[in-house]
């Protein structure tokens, strides 16, 4: 008899130590700062940064042919030409500069609430985005060209202003 309780005391013991560590573990767990999901308008506020706002960005651009020229007076006196239009869902720039021109998609991977970038991976012009239905009105712009540079061995990404702070002219 007394091995019987012995055992049954032993089992007794296995099991409320094994609760006990169970206990212990989910004390943990409750004790540990807690994970706060985003309020849905936190959600709407990083998508609407991600992502174009509702209005359609570019307003109602037609086709290039269509597509009206912009001129630019930029820092150091220097000029820029670009006129945007919509040929698929997505708008794109053509731009004028130093006697060349460039076709530039829309970027969103560069774009956000404050600015609109159109690029090709040589060029990337980006403007402001005040008026994000009139990409004609925009202004603060720059040009940049991304180039590789070898440096002590390593091939880098070097981004070179082309013009900067460029404004619509009047």
């Amino acid at each position: 008899m007394k091995l019987c309780t012995l055992s049954l005391t032993v089992a007794a013991m296995l099991a409320l130590s094994a609760c006990k560590q169970e206990q212990a573990q989910t004390a943990e767990v409750s004790t540990a700062a807690p994970v706060s999901e985003p309020a849905p308008a936190e959600v709407a506020a990083a998508a609407t940064a991600s992502a174009p706002a509702d209005i359609p960005l570019g307003g109602s651009l037609g086709k290039a042919e269509d597509a009206a020229w912009q001129s630019y007076q930029c820092d150091g006196g220097k000029t820029l030409d670009a006129r945007y239009y919509r040929e698929t869902d997505e708008p794109a720039a053509e731009v004028r500069t130093e006697g060349q021109t460039l076709t530039l998609p829309y970027s969103g991977e560069y774009s956000n609430e404050d600015l609109t970038a159109f690029g090709n991976g040589t060029y990337t012009w980006t403007i402001g985005n005040q008026y994000q239905s009139d990409l004609y009105k925009e202004g603060n712009g720059f040009l940049v060209r991304h180039e590789q540079e070898k440096v002590g061995g390593e091939t880098l990404p070097v981004d070179t202003v082309v013009v900067k702070n460029c404004m619509p002219a009047q």
